[in-house]
């Protein structure tokens, strides 16, 4: 005979119990002791924790990693074998917050995701960020619209501009709750300075004063604090192709600047991507003639910084000559668009 509560076969009938250790929540790497009683005889003891790990034995120990886990125990016994599953039983933890590098016209708002990963469900995310660096920057806001916080609570909870930092707070609304993945979860905006600067700043994802980064969940203690890291926020040099002494246009004193720093030891550019009016991969008298020819000749506007560079190996070359065949006639990958930033004026 066998015994059901709620559709359910109770665990005493086979004189088994299956009682779990002191600890269910912890982070990464996280040691549970599984303990099981009989008081009858079991034949063979089978224990599943997911990911094909097993055990053999009555009171196995594993270490289980990020995620929320369920553990099935089965015995085999004379009177027919069983087994017993709890689900939602071991939840680990191993989060992380990251903001992700940007790059932005000067003088203009430019947008910096932060990317969190949580192996389980929280309720809620608390996120201190820090813009301390070189550059004079200045925060605008924050949001989560088209993320995968999209719908939820989000709110600027402390803020002190003088020392550059502040935290938002993403809270779940009514019973939902932010499922476990990866991905942008809140985007910074912050407006550059209106100079040409080739410094950048970062955007660090870190406590300051009492403000933690902290998930909360409904999980074990019910919160925990995930990793942060930091990325980079600087300006492209390169917003204005040709424009070789920064004049915030390209004419005829781009060509002249060029000719002075390549024959008379004039200044460097300002910036050589932007220098770099043909797209060579690097400043050269080419460049001068080019503008000439553009400005004068009904000739070609500058290309985009690095616009040559199909392969994305930092420089032009014969390379990219054989990756766009490749990308054109054989299926190969599709040309890279690299950063500007990277040619440095000899």
């Amino acid at each position: 005979m066998r015994c059901y509560i709620d559709n359910q076969e109770i665990n005493w009938v086979a004189g088994v119990t299956f009682n779990s250790g002191d600890v269910l929540f912890g982070a990464d790497s996280l040691e549970v002791s599984l303990t099981s009683e009989s008081d009858i005889t079991v034949n063979q003891w089978r224990w599943s924790f997911g990911y094909g790990d097993s055990a053999f034995v009555s009171n196995p120990t594993h270490v289980f990693g990020p995620g929320l886990h369920a553990v099935t125990a089965e015995v085999e016994t004379d009177s027919g074998t069983f087994a017993f599953q709890r689900t939602d039983f071991v939840a680990v933890h191993s989060d992380s917050v990251r903001a992700i590098d940007a790059e932005g016209i000067r003088g203009e708002s430019v947008r910096v995701d932060l990317y969190a990963r949580n192996y389980i469900s929280v309720t809620s995310m608390w996120i201190p960020f820090v813009w301390s660096g070189p550059l004079d920057i200045t925060f605008d806001s924050g949001n989560v619209a088209g993320l995968r916080t999209e719908g939820m609570n989000a709110s600027l909870v402390n803020i002190d501009p003088s020392n550059k930092r502040g935290r938002f707070a993403i809270i779940a609304v009514g019973d939902t709750v932010i499922e476990p993945g990866s991905g942008p979860v809140l985007s910074l905006y912050f407006t550059l300075p209106d100079t040409l600067d080739t410094t950048s700043t970062p955007i660090l994802i870190k406590k300051w004063s009492n403000n933690e980064l902290i998930f909360f969940t409904q999980f074990g203690s019910g919160f925990y604090f995930p990793t942060g890291s930091g990325g980079t926020l600087s300006i492209d040099c390169c917003s204005n192709p040709g424009d070789a002494d920064d004049g915030r246009d390209v004419n005829i004193g781009d060509a002249s600047f060029i000719v002075t720093y390549i024959f008379q030891g004039g200044a460097t550019p300002p910036c050589c991507d932007q220098s770099d009016a043909d797209g060579s991969g690097d400043v050269n008298i080419g460049d001068a003639t080019f503008i000439v020819k553009y400005i004068f000749q009904g000739g070609n506007a500058p290309p985009r910084c690095d616009q040559a560079d199909a392969d994305g190996g930092g420089d032009v070359n014969i390379g990219d000559a054989t990756f766009i065949v490749k990308f054109t006639f054989q299926g190969g990958a599709a040309p890279t668009c690299p950063s500007p930033g990277n040619l440095v004026c000899l």
